[in-house]
C-alpha cells in the first residue's frame, strides 16, 4: 500500500513562492494589527487541537470517548453540523472534517474579507504552530509501534509538543537560525518575542528625539524614566564624553533595553532568534512602517509637536493601508 503524503497547511505555506508571501503580508497591512494578531492566535490554537486529535486518529484508527468530550467541549457546532450519533463515529478523518470545519466556519468572517491569507502566513511560522506539527509526526511515528492504553489530553499534548523541537520539520536555514533556541519553551519564547516586539516600538518612539542635536524634549524624558530609571543619567555622562558622534543615544537604549530586560536571552545566546521572529510579528512589521513614514514627516517639519508614547503606540495600532 503507497504512503499516503502528510500534507499541512505549513507545508503549502513554507513552499509557496515570493507572489503568494508578498500578498499575505499585503492582506495584512489592510487589518488593525491587533486584530490580526487576535485570529492568527486562535487559528494556532485551533492547529494544534487539531494535530492532538490527528495525532490519536492516525495511530489508534479511531478516537476515544475523552477526545469526543473534548471536541464536544471546544466545537460543539461541529458535532451538531456533522454527527448525529456522537460516539460511533463520522467516518474516516475526523480531524480533517474539523480542520475544514473551522476554516469555513471560525474564520468565515476573516474569509469573507480576504485576509484569510494573513492568518495563515502569520501562524504556521510561528514556534508554536511548527512545534505542534513536529511532534503530531512524534507522536505517529512513536504510537503506531507502541499501542497506548490511554492517550494524553489537549493540555498535556500541548504542554508536551511546545516544549519538543520543530528542527525536523524546517528546512536548513531555518534549522540553523532556531537553534540556540531549541531548548526554550515555545510559549516562553513567545511571551519574549512579544516583549522585545513591544521595547522595540518604544525605542522607535524615542529615536528621533534622541538624535536630535537640541534638548530631549520633556514628554519623551519622562518616559525614559518611567521605564528606563537610569538611563538619562547614564546616557548624559556618555554625550559628554562623544559629544560628536551623532545617533549614539538611540544605540545606547537599544542596548540599555536588551540588557536590563532581556538578560535570559542574551546570556543563553538565543536573542538573535528572538529578534529574528520580532522582525516577522505583524506588530514589528506595522510599528516599523509606521515609524519609517512618522520619521521622515518629524524631520520634514510637519509634525509641531513630538507626541507621548501612548499616543504614537495607539497611532500605530490604528494604521492601516487601503
Amino acid at each position: 500500500m503507497p504512503k499516503t503524503k502528510r500534507v499541512t497547511q505549513s507545508t503549502i505555506v513554507r513552499k509557496a513562492g515570493r507572489v503568494a508571501r508578498e500578498r499575505a503580508q499585503q492582506q495584512a497591512r489592510g487589518v488593525p494589527w491587533r486584530v490580526l494578531l487576535a485570529f492568527r492566535n486562535q487559528y494556532l490554537e485551533s492547529e494544534s487541537f487539531v494535530f492532538w486529535i490527528r495525532s490519536i486518529e492516525e495511530s489508534a484508527g479511531r478516537l476515544p470517548q475523552s477526545v469526543w468530550h473534548a471536541i464536544q467541549e471546544e466545537y460543539p457546532v461541529f458535532l451538531d453540523d456533522e454527527l448525529e450519533d456522537p460516539g460511533t463515529g463520522i467516518g474516516g478523518r475526523v480531524w480533517k472534517r474539523l480542520e475544514a470545519w473551522i476554516f469555513d466556519n471560525v474564520f468565515a468572517e476573516v474569509r469573507r474579507e480576504g485576509w484569510m491569507q494573513a492568518v495563515v502566513h502569520y501562524a504556521v511560522l510561528d514556534r508554536r504552530y511548527l512545534r505542534s506539527e513536529a511532534y503530531w509526526l512524534k507522536c505517529i511515528a512513536e504510537w503506531k509501534h507502541k499501542k497506548r492504553s490511554s492517550y494524553p489530553s489537549f493540555e498535556r499534548w500541548r504542554r508536551s509538543a511546545f516544549r519538543s523541537s520543530e528542527l525536523a520539520v524546517v528546512k536548513s536555514r531555518l534549522r540553523r537560525i532556531l537553534l540556540p533556541a531549541n531548548h526554550v519553551d515555545a510559549d516562553y519564547f513567545s511571551d519574549v518575542v512579544e516583549s522585545w516586539v513591544g521595547w522595540d516600538e518604544f525605542a522607535s518612539w524615542a529615536r528621533p528625539a534622541l538624535e536630535q542635536p537640541s534638548a530631549i524634549p520633556q514628554s519623551v524624558r519622562n518616559e525614559l524614566r518611567r521605564r528606563c530609571p537610569g538611563f538619562l543619567e547614564f546616557d548624559s555622562a556618555e554625550r559628554q564624553t562623544q559629544p560628536a558622534i551623532r545617533c549614539t543615544s538611540s544605540l545606547r537604549l537599544a542596548d540599555w533595553i536588551s540588557t536590563r530586560f532581556f538578560s535570559r536571552p542574551k546570556r543563553e545566546g538565543w536573542l538573535s532568534v528572538v529578534r529574528y521572529y520580532a522582525e516577522h510579528h505583524p506588530h514589528w512589521t506595522r510599528a516599523m512602517d509606521y515609524s519609517r513614514h512618522w520619521e521622515a514627516d518629524w524631520h520634514a517639519g510637519h509634525i509641531k509637536k513630538y507626541p507621548s508614547f501612548p499616543q504614537w503606540r495607539r497611532d500605530v495600532d490604528n494604521s492601516v493601508e487601503g
